[in-house]
């Protein structure tokens, strides 16, 4: 079986907490979870566009919990949107998910 995988790791220096993350899944469901990433991101931008705003390129958990760079002037509300919409794609893809957390 071959499988394809994510890792990505995240670090809070405030509370010395790092963090590792791991997605593996069939090429196929890849496929099928870039394809709804990126419907809903285009749906995203179309928002944007009408409200004459940035449009993003991609997510990055980062820099919209700190309404760093393309996602500079959110509320609070829009990046809480954004993430639960994206992670109830995440929910309805056949995805291993592996966690390290190290404080």
């Amino acid at each position: 079986m071959l499988l394809h995988g994510y890792i990505d790791e995240s670090v809070d220096k405030k509370q010395n907490i790092f963090t590792l993350s791991c997605l593996m899944s069939k090429p196929s469901q890849w496929l099928w979870l870039e394809r709804r990433w990126k419907t809903y991101l285009n749906g995203v931008n179309k928002t944007l566009k009408k409200q004459g705003r940035q449009q993003i390129s991609r997510y990055h958990a980062s820099y919209c919990r700190n309404c760093q760079g393309e996602f500079k002037g959110w509320t609070r509300d829009e990046q809480i949107a954004l993430t639960k919409g994206l992670l109830a794609i995440m929910k309805r893809t056949p995805l291993n998910r592996f966690y390290l957390g190290l404080k």
